[in-house]
Formats: structure tokens, C-alpha cells, sequence
């Protein structure tokens, strides 16, 4: 999220970046806390 707030919107285009975590906090949404797919997030956006 940070990196899109540092690059600004691309007015030719939808940004793929914030379609995607959109869509992922909208699936982590709908899933039980101990559904797979959490874990599978938690991987995918994990920084140390």
C-alpha cells in the first residue's frame, strides 16, 4: 500500500496492484479466520 501512495494514480490506467489487494481484503472478507486462504495471504504479504 505504501508504494502505491508513493507512485500516485497512473490516470491511463487502472493500477493492477490495488485491483489485486482489493480484491484479496475482499476475499479475507468472506473466509472463516481458519480458512486456507488466510494463511495463503499472510504469506503473500508478509515484510519483514
Amino acid at each position: 500500500m505504501r508504494q502505491l501512495a508513493e507512485d500516485g494514480p497512473d490516470p491511463e490506467r487502472d493500477d493492477a496492484r490495488s485491483i489485486s489487494v482489493a480484491g484479496d481484503l475482499e476475499a479475507l472478507e468472506m473466509v472463516p479466520s481458519d480458512d486456507p486462504l488466510v494463511e495463503e495471504l499472510a504469506q503473500r504479504y508478509l515484510v519483514f
